[in-house]
């Protein structure tokens, strides 16, 4: 996919925003902004993509983005019920050039530097979690002590994982990832159907063997597993929003095989799909 600029206009009397979406899908393009973004998933399901990661979300899920890294979360239009997210976009000096340099913010401001990467929260607690829910609630000085306050716990999170690969960096004018973001694009289009190695290799004008090395090169992973992400990412959400049997889910989560849907998923969610239902349909009336 390739990343599309997104103008961030500052609410009235704030000097970051603070927002709750509630919608009938995600469906906001894979874009990017100067500014930093914590969002937090309250309802829905489906592929997050950060950079050059990609991975699966529900209700809960929470992501710090640094400044101009390509994102989106999509649900892909499907969703039974509304969706919804807190979401907080800010500026590195929207309270005063060296704000985040102060001693005070140390360790926020070392969070701010490891976000270029994108950072997903693995467990947080429902002190914080709750924080940052009533956030949009808030305004004046009790919004602004309060983000504080969600950033200086967040800085002190031992539970976390950094998204995307090293060697990522995107330069809108740049062409060292127009490649891969072209192979995103079809893949995110595409994946419920046979997705031919040499089609995709001939779409970058690239033999399959280079493809696979190039493609392993900037992701570490290979595309056959980027591919298996993307549907078991879609897998997730039919398994939670909908009431298809698994059988159906994997037929049009791009699987042919009940037997190869069964086992990719448990590789990558780490248990059987009818487990991860029972553990997750109660989410999405969060």
């Amino acid at each position: 996919m390739k990343p599309v600029f997104e103008k961030v206009i500052n609410q009235r009397d704030s000097s970051f925003n603070v927002m709750r979406l509630e919608t009938q899908s995600f469906d906001h393009p894979y874009h990017f902004h100067p500014e930093y973004e914590l969002t937090l998933i309250t309802a829905g399901s489906g592929n997050r993509f950060v950079g050059d990661h990609t991975e699966r979300f529900a209700p809960l899920d929470l992501v710090l983005l640094g400044s101009n890294l390509p994102h989106c979360w999509m649900d892909y239009g499907e969703s039974r019920h509304p969706v919804s997210a807190v979401v907080i976009q800010f500026n590195l000096h929207c309270f005063g050039k060296g704000f985040f340099s102060l001693p005070e913010m140390r360790a926020v401001d070392t969070m701010l530097q490891r976000s270029g990467k994108g950072i997903h929260f693995t467990r947080t607690s429902k002190s914080l979690l709750g924080l940052l829910n009533n956030l949009p609630g808030l305004n004046g000085m009790d919004q602004f002590l309060a983000f504080l306050s969600v950033m200086h716990q967040l800085s002190r999170e031992d539970h976390y994982t950094v998204l995307s690969t090293a060697d990522y960096t995107y330069a809108p004018t740049g062409a060292k990832f127009s490649r891969i973001d072209k192979v995103f694009e079809h893949v995110s289009g595409h994946f419920r159907s046979t997705l031919d190695l040499p089609a995709i290799a001939a779409l970058v004008h690239m033999t399959p063997s280079a493809f696979c090395h190039y493609f392993k090169k900037y992701t570490r992973k290979t595309f056959t597993q980027y591919v298996n992400e993307v549907r078991i990412g879609y897998a997730c959400k039919l398994l939670i929003e909908t009431d298809l049997n698994v059988s159906e889910i994997g037929y049009q989560s791009g699987y042919n095989s009940l037997s190869r849907f069964n086992k990719c998923f448990k590789l990558h969610a780490r248990k059987t799909p009818l487990d991860y239902r029972k553990k997750f349909i109660s989410l999405n009336r969060i």
